[in-house]
């Protein structure tokens, strides 16, 4: 997931710890609304914060965006 919507709040990622924590990953910016939820998110999930990023990954945090999955999912063995 990318910057999780707070909205869904932490009982909807409880479905997660169904799942093993290594398969699950959390991208979030720093300056993200969701980032305050990070530590309940690291529950269920792998989180992982691009520091200055906000909600969009604007400017400069794009590359952070577009690289995660290369990062995150495809480097898991």
């Amino acid at each position: 997931m990318i910057n999780p919507a707070v909205s869904l709040g932490c009982e909807d990622f409880k479905s997660l710890a169904e799942r093993k924590i290594q398969n699950n990953h959390v991208l979030i910016g720093s300056n993200d609304p969701s980032y305050k939820y990070r530590d309940e998110f690291a529950k269920y999930t792998q989180v992982h914060i691009v520091d200055g990023a906000d909600h969009y990954f604007s400017d400069k945090y794009l590359d952070d965006f577009i690289d995660a999955p290369k990062k995150y999912l495809y480097s898991l063995k």
